[in-house]
């Protein structure tokens, strides 16, 4: 699933498990923190372990997409409707 969601969103794999906090990738790793979570149930630990960051982080990002989406922010929105359809295979 990261990499459909990655060559979906246009950062890679790589970045999304880098250290790296350019908006853009931050935003794409917190709307996979998001997508994980709806998607596969994974506990926020093993979401965090996918792309070595702590739990606390996933819930933060999870928390910052899911009220970006709430409050219609385009660019959220946008990414959203992208990659929410993506299918689970692992």
């Amino acid at each position: 699933m990261i990499h459909k969601f990655a060559e979906i969103t246009g950062v890679t794999v790589e970045e999304l498990k880098s250290r790296k906090r350019t908006p853009k990738i931050a935003d794409a790793r917190a709307m996979y923190y998001k997508l994980r979570r709806e998607k596969s149930k994974w506990g926020l630990k093993r979401i965090g372990e996918d792309v070595n960051r702590k739990h606390s982080t996933v819930y933060i990002g999870i928390e910052r997409m899911t009220g970006l989406i709430e409050v219609e922010d385009k660019a959220a929105v946008e990414m959203w409707e992208k990659v929410k359809d993506i299918e689970i295979t692992d």
